[in-house]
């Protein structure tokens, strides 16, 4: 069981979001090739994000649940 807070947490458009995948959660989740990867959120459609990020050249828009996002804290540092 994975903490409330990763479910409960407000993405605005714009926001810096770590997509980790859970695996006990079957809906909303995107393909294990993006894990750990840093994407902006681009729009909310229903309970899932709209996630883009730059692969290959391309831009990606990916749609993933709250359950397998994480917000992204900017160290500061190098």
């Amino acid at each position: 069981m994975q903490p409330l807070g990763r479910m409960l947490h407000r993405y605005n458009i714009g926001d810096k979001a770590v997509i980790k995948i859970d695996s006990s959660i079957h809906g909303g989740m995107p393909h294990t090739r993006y894990q750990g990867k840093v994407g902006v959120v681009a729009e909310q459609r229903g309970r899932a994000y709209i996630v883009e990020m730059e692969e290959g050249g391309k831009t990606r828009r990916l749609i993933i649940r709250p359950e397998h996002l994480v917000p992204y804290y900017d160290q500061g540092g190098e």
